[in-house]
């Protein structure tokens, strides 16, 4: 008998701000990864109210498996990959706009890199009432001391008052 569990573990890092409209915007994080994992870097987009995030064209409205970091590009056969560019104009609008950011975490004691990857983030991964969430990518991070540095690489100006934020979290399975 075969039981998946999920345990959570504390985030390395919650709700700290960045600022998307802007380019070039850079989050920096002293972490502490406490277990071996996968962790899964995300934003979150607070808007102004509920009628703003359901008029939102840029974060989008629906998801992909691909969306949730799950699979890489790589993964999907090529015959079945479709840029962007040429989805149809519906499904972009319910994808959203990608966003690019380039993620860098490095040991805090040598200044090693471990992770130096640009992702780009596409579609919601959820929403509640005034909130809409979207997955960056999933780290497989060992235990240990970094410096995470996360850069927003294409400004969003459609994003002017919505509040974001970017997370990292850990989910254990068993």
């Amino acid at each position: 008998m075969f039981v998946l569990f999920l345990c959570g573990t504390p985030s390395p890092f919650s709700d700290e701000p960045v600022d998307l409209t802007t380019t070039g915007t850079t989050v920096r994080k002293s972490i502490t990864i406490p277990v071996e994992m996968s962790y899964a870097l995300a934003v979150t987009f607070e808007f102004p109210s509920d009628e703003a995030r359901l008029n939102d064209q840029i974060v989008g409205s629906t998801y992909a498996q691909s969306c949730m970091g799950l699979v890489s590009p790589d993964d999907i056969p090529e015959l079945e990959r479709i840029r962007y560019e040429d989805r149809p104009d519906m499904e972009r609008r319910l994808l959203g706009l990608p966003i690019p950011f380039h993620v860098v975490v490095r040991k805090a004691t040598d200044h090693s890199v471990i992770v130096d990857h640009t992702f780009e983030s596409l579609c919601t991964t959820g929403w509640s009432e005034k909130t809409k969430y979207r997955d960056i990518a999933w780290l497989q991070l060992p235990s240990g001391y970094y410096i995470a540095e996360v850069t927003n690489l294409h400004g969003q100006p459609d994003l002017t008052g919505v509040k974001t934020t970017l997370a990292l979290s850990g989910i254990q399975r068993k």
